[in-house]
């Protein structure tokens, strides 16, 4: 499912330090890119699977730190060091695909019934 391919892309990189629930980063999956994102609460580590569809990237125990380890993470990828398989990424995030997540509500509203 690619929804806005754009040439040479290798991957989305999130470098926020808090996030809720990234869209963004299904959305990237879904078109088979892997995602470096700091291991921040809540959400990245609930879709971004370390080594599979992407890197969680820790904090630091400074700023300076973390941004270091951020981009070598981002080196590792852009390098070629670390390949990830675009059908793998993608079927990574298949629960969250529009059908499934229909489907998960309907059967919650019958249940309820």
């Amino acid at each position: 499912m690619c929804l806005w391919p754009i040439e040479g892309v290798r991957a989305l990189v999130l470098s926020c330090d808090f996030e809720g629930s990234p869209l963004t980063i299904v959305e990237a999956m879904m078109n088979g890119l892997p995602v470096v994102s700091l291991d921040c609460p809540v959400a990245p580590s609930a879709i971004v699977l370390d080594g599979v569809n992407g890197i969680l990237v820790p904090f630091g125990s400074t700023e300076g730190e973390t941004v270091q380890r951020l981009a070598d993470a981002f080196c590792t990828i852009a390098s070629g060091r670390l390949v990830f398989d675009e059908v793998t990424v993608l079927n990574s995030v298949n629960r969250y695909m529009p059908d499934v997540v229909k489907n998960g509500w309907e059967e919650f509203l019958r249940s309820m019934e």
